[in-house]
């Protein structure tokens, strides 16, 4: 991971007019190197071909040793990190701004490209952008600088008080990378949540003494892998040490052998019945799916469609449902290549179908399933004594909860 970089490039101004050949001098040993590291020449264009010379402006083989893009080589994000700051040293249309941390420690950095002009008021432009953006004094900013706003009021409608529940994200120790993707939604709208792992889950027989919702972030499609986990003979740790420094920030552990276990999915069977909520996302579904946790579902075998990236309008079949509340009758749902469920056995009333014959979301006995890839944190507040739950909705989602008993 350490070869990661993260650079925000942004051009307040590309508006980069090119001379006319002949006019220009091009480094041509670098442009050499471009087109001898470029697999297929469609991948070049004329922007893109040749490096300009300019005597007073370092290229990266000139700080990093090697063309950008040369092959099996990376380079950490320190080293591309000074080349982009000695860039903005020798050039007055190039300035470097540290931004802030990653979750990891590293720094990141903005690279601003602009004209000498642009870059010399670079403030002022900040002070623009900031009144534009500003709902106070937009109108004003808008005569200022010759534009028409329009605004529109709220619309007037019904709130009442949500208690914010605790709420875990659930990882495994196989992989972390497709969950973060969650942790980034929630993180953005400000949800709060604790991060466990599956071996927290199996040995926590009172989750719901800690938690009224368990989000399973996605895994594996394999529920018996979940179960089972990492396997080897020795203990392998996830920590920082002095040869991995950026690891096991948000979690770490002594030995990450292990996983669910059987244990663990007869606490959430407990965790449910005593009426938490756990939703699980995408390719997660398969262990409630598998274990019957969810009655009534299935994961459907669908080799033959494809229909990655569609946007499919449904209607709300259960207005009842934790996973529907707060939307309208109807809601687009994106498919991306989560897991299809079908419903059968009694399974009871849709809580999403099609307009048309069929169904695709179902809900049975406060069991809610749906497929989307919306990313929408939502509150919901289960009516008739059920338990109060949050669920996000990122790809193929099983909600499942039951009512508080007495």
């Amino acid at each position: 991971m350490r070869n990661v970089v993260s650079i925000l490039v942004m051009s307040v101004v590309f508006a980069v007019a090119g001379p006319a050949s002949g006019q220009q001098t091009v480094d041509e040993d670098y442009t050499a190197k471009i087109r001898e590291f470029t697999t297929e020449p469609f991948f070049l264009t004329p922007l893109v071909d040749h490096l300009p010379a300019a005597a007073a402006v370092p290229t990266p083989a000139d700080i990093l040793g090697h063309i950008a893009g040369a092959a099996d080589v990376l380079s950490y994000p320190d080293e591309i990190y000074t080349y982009m700051r000695a860039v903005a040293d020798a050039s007055p249309r190039v300035k470097v701004f540290s931004i802030g941390e990653t979750e990891e420690g590293r720094e990141m950095i903005l690279v601003v490209v602009s004209d000498e002009e642009t870059i010399a008021e670079l403030d002022g432009h900040k002070t623009t952008m900031a009144r534009l953006s500003d709902p106070r004094i937009t109108e004003a900013a808008a005569e200022e600088f010759g534009f028409v706003a329009y605004g529109a009021d709220f619309p007037d409608v019904s709130t009442h008080p949500l208690a914010t529940p605790r709420v875990a994200v659930v990882h495994t120790c196989q992989n972390t990378q497709t969950e973060g993707w969650l942790r980034l939604g929630m993180d953005k709208y400000g949800v709060p949540y604790d991060y466990i792992s599956v071996h927290d889950v199996r040995d926590d027989p009172n989750l719901i003494e800690s938690y009224d919702v368990l989000i399973f972030g996605p895994s594996s499609a394999d529920a018996l892998s979940v179960v089972r986990g990492v396997t080897g003979d020795e203990p392998i740790s996830w920590k920082a040490s002095e040869l991995t420094p950026n690891i096991g920030r948000q979690a770490s552990t002594d030995d990450m052998r292990g996983g669910l276990e059987l244990e663990g999915v007869l606490n959430l069977k407990r965790f449910v019945e005593q009426g938490g909520t756990y939703v699980a996302i995408g390719n997660s579904s398969s262990v409630p799916v598998y274990f019957g946790l969810a009655q009534g579902i299935s994961i459907q075998s669908t080799p033959d469609m494809w229909a990655r990236g569609g946007v499919f309008r449904t209607t709300m079949g259960d207005a009842q449902s934790p996973i529907g509340y707060g939307y309208g009758i109807e809601l687009g749902v994106y498919f991306n290549h989560a897991p299809v469920f079908g419903s059968g056995g009694g399974a009871g009333v849709d809580a999403f179908r099609w307009p048309t014959p069929g169904r695709w979301w179902t809900s049975r006995s406060g069991t809610a399933t749906s497929s989307c890839s919306a990313s929408t944190p939502s509150g919901a507040d289960r009516r008739s004594g059920r338990t109060r739950s949050f669920s996000t909705c990122s790809c193929t989602t099983i909600a499942w909860t039951r009512a508080r008993r007495p």
